[in-house]
This record gives structure tokens, sequence and C-alpha cells, in this order.
């Protein structure tokens, strides 16, 4: 009886997330089954919704500004969310992807201390340009 509000959405990894809110009020978010595409529906779209009913003035995500450090070739339909490592390089904070993307690679996310927001295209997000960045709360760099 709950009310779907979406099913499904143009990112990788994730795509197979929904939200729907039950009779009764409560808030009932199905994330998809592989850990990397469950863990990246929780930062961008749970994470936020429990700030938001915790009363948070911006529940985000809190996107930042990082420079690519190497070209990355983008998906050519959907947003990717992109696990990497960042560090201080000449006053820059530089970006590296980390080499294993797979929704199936929990041990990229245990290194990553931030996801890319890589948009789509048919091109390379070329290194040195600025993307943006979801920082991850327990990475300590």
């Amino acid at each position: 009886g709950a009310k779907e509000y979406f099913w499904g959405v143009s990112i990788k990894p994730g795509k197979p997330v929904s939200f729907s809110v039950a009779p009764t009020g409560c808030r009932v978010f199905a994330l998809p089954g592989n850990p990397v595409s469950a863990f990246v529906t929780f930062e961008v779209f749970v994470a936020p919704a429990i700030k938001k009913l915790m009363g948070a003035p911006v529940p985000g995500p809190e996107f930042e500004p990082v420079v690519m450090a190497t070209d990355l070739k983008r998906n050519a339909s959907r947003l990717e969310f992109v696990r990497a490592i960042t560090e201080n390089i000449g006053g820059k904070l530089t970006a590296l992807p980390l080499a294993k993307q797979g929704s199936n690679m929990v041990t990229s996310v245990s290194r990553a201390d931030r996801l890319l927001l890589i948009e789509p295209g048919d091109d390379v997000a070329k290194a040195g340009t600025l993307v943006e960045s979801l920082p991850l709360r327990w990475a300590q760099r």
C-alpha cells in the first residue's frame, strides 16, 4: 500500500534504487543488491533524507570541486559516481580514480575518500579539469 515516488535512477552504480511512503507516513528506500551500489545510493539519497528528517539546515549531499589527476572515460548515458583518493598537489585537491570500479568491488569503497561525479558523455573527463566530488565521512586523509 505504499506510494512509490521513484524506482530507478540514471546513475552508475545504483540504478535500481526506489523510494516510497507507506500509508503510516513511514519512508522506505529500497537499495540495490550490489554492495557498492547500495553504498553509493545510501550516501546520495538516504543519508541526506535522514539528515533532513533530523532538521539539518543543509542536509546535503555537499559536493566539492577537485582536479582530475588522470583522464577518465565517461559513461555514455548515466551519471557515474567514481571512487577516488585525493591528495593535495601544488595547493590543489587532486583526485585519482581507483582502478577497480565494479559494483561488487568493496575494497575500492574502503580505500576511497570521495566519490567523483562524472557527467555522462561520449568522451573523457580530462586530467586537469575540475569535477564535483562527494567527500566520504569516514575518510581521514
